[in-house]
């Protein structure tokens, strides 16, 4: 599989906030993002072919070919998630934010700009999504988080539906903490 990659002058871009709001401004305009609880995923799953290219702005291309996210896309399915929990408004960042369909490999992985998104949240509220994600946040230095199951349509530990009842339990519950 290719892996459409960033321009390099985009990098440092896709590892901030700004990034997600802009993001959430055309995929879930009725999304809030907040200060105390950070979701932090794997890497863009794609919002149409070639999301990042090279001589042109990369939201406005992003805006121009977004497709409406599917019931089983890991965002909405973690907005499930976390609306279930009573926890109506996160950030977001991807541990590996300017790949689409990155390697699960740490060398792809910004640790200076991905540990100065994240550092904000240490002594507040953090969620990773998958094993990867949870596993680049330890190799970071971070110990406060709570790892849940990647939420994509490809996670068939999903495919019981009491999985789901135990992670948004599992949500509520650390938020609550």
């Amino acid at each position: 599989m290719k892996h459409d990659i960033a321009p390099p002058e985009l990098i440092e871009y896709y590892h901030s906030k700004e990034a997600f709001i802009e993001r959430m401004k055309i995929f879930d305009p009725k999304h809030t993002v907040g200060d105390d609880v950070i979701v932090v995923g794997q890497c863009p799953s794609g919002w149409g072919k070639n999301t990042y290219r090279e001589n042109e702005k990369a939201l406005q291309y992003t805006i121009e070919r977004v497709p409406k996210y599917r019931p089983r896309d890991t965002y909405q399915r973690m907005s499930a998630w976390m609306h279930a929990a009573q926890q109506y408004t996160w950030d977001w960042q991807n541990v590996i934010p300017h790949i689409i369909h990155a390697p699960t490999d740490m060398k792809y992985v910004m640790k200076n700009l991905l540990t100065a998104r994240i550092k904000p949240y240490k002594d507040k509220k953090i969620i990773t999504l998958g094993n990867f994600a949870a596993n680049v946040l330890t190799d970071l230095g971070f110990t406060n988080f709570l790892p849940v199951p990647h939420p994509s349509g490809l996670n068939r530990k999903l495919n019981d539906f009491e999985e789901h009842l135990n992670t948004i339990r599992s949500i509520r519950d650390y938020l609550r903490a």
